[in-house]
């Protein structure tokens, strides 16, 4: 799943108008439950990670190579999701600054981990639980910076697997999460 659901990616590409933004400057992120904007942000029981993607738009049906740039784990005695609540589901990640300038698509992740040490088909609430959505983005600036190499990578894959570290979380001490995926990629 890249975007949420299958046939949004192909959406955000192919017919969503591009919001334009500079590198290195920040796009808010707002995280509800429902639909409406006086939705709760989420659970309050719910505990894990946000982390954030980029991937630049693919030609024709190619499949999009993501890049992380940002993710915040536990710190200061709280998970990320902790502080979305807190913050009433505000929550800014910062474009990178070397960034090359041109159409990319921005995927932002909350990974739910209060049932994430049971196993998916062990019963009908187990496993970690997924939100994400994706924005079409125009990245402008002077960024030279295209990624490559081992820090790209296509969802599904094997770092998204259900006994994957930081999917499968069975951990009693919160400053051990190794987060899931490729780590934050270096511009």
């Amino acid at each position: 799943m890249n975007c949420r659901m299958p046939s949004l990616t192909s959406d955000l590409i192919n017919n969503a108008d591009p919001f334009s933004v500079k590198s290195g400057d920040d796009v808010m992120i707002e995280w509800r439950y429902g639909t409406s904007l006086s939705s709760p942000v989420i659970e309050e029981h719910h505990i894990g990670p946000c982390l954030f993607y980029m991937a630049s738009v693919p030609k024709g049906n190619a499949t999009p190579q993501w890049f992380k740039i940002a993710q915040d784990g536990y710190s200061n005695d709280q998970w990320c999701v902790s502080k979305l609540i807190a913050n009433n589901g505000i929550q800014n990640v910062t474009i990178p600054e070397n960034l090359k300038a041109g159409n990319y698509l921005l995927r932002a992740e909350v990974i739910g981990l209060q049932l994430a040490g049971e196993l998916y088909g062990t019963s009908t609430t187990a496993g970690a639980q997924f939100y994400m959505n994706c924005v079409h983005l125009t990245v402008t600036g002077n960024g030279k910076v295209v990624p490559s190499g081992e820090g790209l990578f296509s969802f599904p894959s094997d770092t998204y697997l259900a006994t994957s570290p930081g999917i499968y979380y069975k951990e009693t001490d919160p400053t051990k999460y190794q987060f899931p995926g490729p780590a934050v990629y270096e511009f």
